[in-house]
């Protein structure tokens, strides 16, 4: 039976931490992937293929729920400062968001919640 090498292992850790968004792992694999001899460009390499795998699906998945809706988009924040709207005015600052609706100021429980940080970032 044929095995893979340590650099090999830590390549795929390294796509299965990308393509199910654990950072633990990440932290893990990362130092792992160095010490088996893997560079920071190897392994930079291997996260842009499983971040460009993973995004596949991804707008699969965003494309079909347009499909769903006929093709419109909403635009779910009403605030005109929100950096959501960035190309719609003059203004480059980010700016926190104040509309409670956005996305920004959703908890990961799905309540409301002021981030503080640049709106829809």
């Amino acid at each position: 039976m044929a095995t893979l090498t340590a650099k090999e292992r830590e390549l795929v850790a390294i796509g299965a931490a990308i393509a199910s968004n654990c950072t633990p792992c990440m932290e893990f694999h990362i130092p792992a992937a160095r010490e088996a001899g893997l560079t920071d460009a190897q392994i930079l390499f291997a996260i842009k293929i499983a971040e460009a795998v993973k995004k596949v699906p991804a707008d699969a998945v965003r494309a079909r729920s347009l499909d769903i809706l006929d093709g419109k988009e909403a635009d779910v924040c009403n605030d005109p400062g929100c950096m959501c709207h960035q190309d719609e005015g003059e203004s480059t600052e980010a700016e926190a968001c104040d509309d409670p609706g956005c996305a920004c100021n959703q908890s990961s429980e799905g309540k409301t919640e002021k981030s503080g940080a640049p709106c829809c970032s």
